[in-house]
């Protein structure tokens, strides 16, 4: 067979063995069809995976602090509820508002105004026990055991005994547009200490003066600018601005409590007396009133209800005294005698706000309290809500997420009467904790 036949043979046999552009064109077709089933479903795994791990994160992430809050609450002696945290010292009957930084509009002298990032939502006293070998820093700069407060300088045979020193602590609820954050909401913790007073192991009234009998260089008297008062003697400094409750007096412990005042001659030091952060992604959704509605459904709901008077307030008819209750939140009538003061529990913050800007911390609904202890030296009791923002792990751009959620929200405000909502699991992590303090009131 000559060379032209062979290459006819070859063409004929190499147009057999190809593909006709039909069956290109449905191979492609075809493949692009399973790649992209199998992008899909990839990229549906990836998304469920990371909102999976970002709400097991904050779950973890908001248990934890509930714990920390939960250790604190123990040791507390008096948690203040929402009549103390609206009233200033000036109103009657009167609260702690302007006592405390960021919270009254009208604070007193030395304290930090209200504002619209930071607010006060847990407040309570706790009794701190300081062990015979902690070291804690004297009024003239040096480091002694507290066993060995009592004695000269230098001196090794210490006998003394531990001490036991009151704090004030307030938890915050800050949203704010501090970068080092995640751009949700954060809780704050702050505390104000007492100082240990001045003692002596030689109690003859000329050791003070005698620094071979006592600690004469770590003697520090505290000035309260009332030449009628005699000044607090310390030999280790308290906090600025602290200045012990004071129980006595006829008014009811509630009242008591609720008449506390700041140290009148000094400012608190936030720069010393720093706020820590305790966690951060807090859900930052603004608050909307169908939150407090427990008839209908919402992408959110508050678990406490919100503080109503009871009709007739009595010792052997409470409602919700324990706080053990998680749906109720009732509040108490300020009581015209103490006799009257009745075991009741209150929501803290009572109210939040449904107006203004959306970053306005007022408008937040993610980390409250249902508080009880009114007018009982002995039960001190408080449940605690957090809830935090997965979405805020991956989600980054922050007016993008407040948008989405904000249209959800009200998606499902508009359509709950007639058609159901439902919420979004990884959405929002909630969690709670009560506690029950075992703080006793000792004053030494």
């Amino acid at each position: 067979m000559g060379r032209k036949g062979w290459n006819r043979s070859k063409s004929k046999k190499a147009r057999v063995l190809g593909f006709t552009l039909t069956e290109l064109l449905v191979a492609l077709v075809t493949a692009s069809i399973i790649v992209s089933s199998l992008l899909f479903f990839t990229v549906n795994l990836v998304t469920t995976n990371r909102e999976e791990e970002a709400k097991a994160t904050t779950q973890d992430e908001i248990m934890s602090a509930l714990n920390y809050i939960a250790n604190d609450l123990q040791e507390s002696v008096f948690i203040y509820g929402a009549d103390a945290l609206e009233r200033n010292s000036t109103d009657t009957p009167p609260g702690i508002c302007n006592q405390i930084p960021y919270c009254s509009s009208n604070p007193a002298s030395g304290v930090q105004a209200r504002n619209t990032t930071d607010r006060p939502i847990l407040v309570f006293w706790k009794r701190n026990y300081l062990d015979p070998e902690d070291e804690v820093e004297t009024s003239s700069g040096a480091n002694r055991k507290v066993k060995c407060l009592a004695y000269p300088a230098g001196a090794t045979n210490c006998l003394g005994q531990g001490r036991f020193v009151y704090s004030l602590v307030v938890y915050y609820l800050t949203k704010d547009n501090n970068t080092t954050w995640s751009g949700t909401a954060r809780i704050q913790r702050w505390e104000i200490k007492d100082g240990i007073r001045w003692s002596c192991v030689d109690t003859s009234s000329a050791a003070q003066t005698d620094s071979t009998k006592c600690p004469i260089a770590d003697r520090w008297e505290r000035d309260d600018g009332d030449p009628l008062t005699t000044d607090q003697v310390y030999v280790v400094k308290p906090s600025q601005g602290f200045q012990l409750f004071s129980i006595s007096g006829a008014a009811g412990l509630t009242q008591n409590m609720n008449s506390w005042k700041k140290f009148p001659n000094e400012n608190y030091n936030l720069n010393r007396d720093k706020r820590i952060v305790l966690v951060d992604f807090v859900d930052d959704t603004p608050y909307y009133p169908q939150f407090d509605d427990a008839t209908s459904v919402n992408l959110i709901k508050i678990s406490a209800r919100p503080n109503a008077n009871p009709a007739e307030p009595r010792f052997d008819n409470p409602i919700n005294a324990d706080c053990d209750s998680p749906e109720k939140g009732v509040g108490v009538p300020d009581a015209g005698t103490p006799q009257q003061e009745p075991y009741f529990a209150q929501r803290v913050p009572s109210s939040f706000s449904a107006t203004g800007s959306d970053t306005n911390v007022y408008r937040l609904s993610s980390f409250y309290a249902c508080v009880a202890n009114f007018g009982n030296p002995n039960k001190t009791i408080a449940r605690v809500w957090i809830r935090g923002n997965p979405r805020a792990r991956f989600l980054t751009n922050d007016a993008i997420r407040r948008a989405e959620i904000k249209s959800k929200v009200e998606s499902c405000n508009a359509g709950s009467a007639g058609k159901p909502c439902t919420p979004v699991d990884s959405w929002f992590v909630t969690g709670d904790i009560r506690v029950m303090g075992r703080g006793q009131f000792k004053l030494e």
